[in-house]
């Protein structure tokens, strides 16, 4: 999403009164911190994406943790089926395994590794991660209202965004649910495509 506002500032502009240039110089540091905040924090022992920020100030959850663990598809429904909100991954991928990783503040990782890659592995793989968020859908409309995002409405309220056409997450929510998404891939375009097609769905 491209912002076509032209810039107020002009040549006669030079002299700011120091109370307005302090105002100008917070809005900047606020700004700033927004995106970082949208888009940095740990990721939880793998390389899954970069995280979304704490979710305390947007309701609490409190998980078991599993450190990353290859997993069959039951064992990844058994040990995900009571968290309390749903979950989504990218269904069973040929020549892959699943790797599992639930953080105890409400974070989940499902991660797809090639056969000869064991977890835990620091290499970046496509990920699906779901994020126990109560005000999911504001995240995503905020980061998709960004100077070059890139923002999709889907049929039913679902939204995504990403930080630019080229960025490799994509974070997306639904009306009602308290969990924020986020597909990885190091192909950009892999991480829409499994979106836009229907492979990203819910665990069940």
């Amino acid at each position: 999403m491209s912002d076509n506002q032209e810039n107020p500032a002009t040549s006669d502009a030079i002299q700011i009164d120091p109370r307005k240039r302090l105002i100008i110089v917070l809005g900047l540091i606020a700004a700033i911190s927004f995106v970082a905040w949208v888009l940095s924090g740990d990721n939880g022992g793998t390389t899954a994406a970069p995280e979304t920020p704490s979710v305390s100030a947007a309701g609490s959850v409190s998980l078991t943790a599993i450190p990353a663990t290859i997993v069959s598809v039951d064992e990844l429904m058994s040990a995900t089926k009571d968290l309390g909100f749903p979950i989504y991954w990218n269904g069973k991928m040929k020549g892959t395994n699943i790797e599992l990783t639930v953080l105890t503040e409400g974070k989940v990782y499902v991660r797809y590794l090639p056969k000869d890659v064991e977890a835990g592995s620091q290499d970046p793989y496509l990920t699906v991660a779901t994020y126990y968020d109560t005000d999911a859908i504001g995240r995503v409309q905020s980061l998709g209202s960004t100077a070059g995002a890139k923002y999709v409405n889907y049929k039913g309220g679902a939204v995504a965004a990403s930080a630019s056409e080229s960025d490799s997450n994509i974070y997306f929510a639904f009306p009602g649910n308290p969990a924020l998404y986020n597909i990885y891939s190091p192909d950009p375009k892999i991480a829409w495509d499994s979106l836009d097609s229907g492979t990203i769905k819910i665990l069940q």
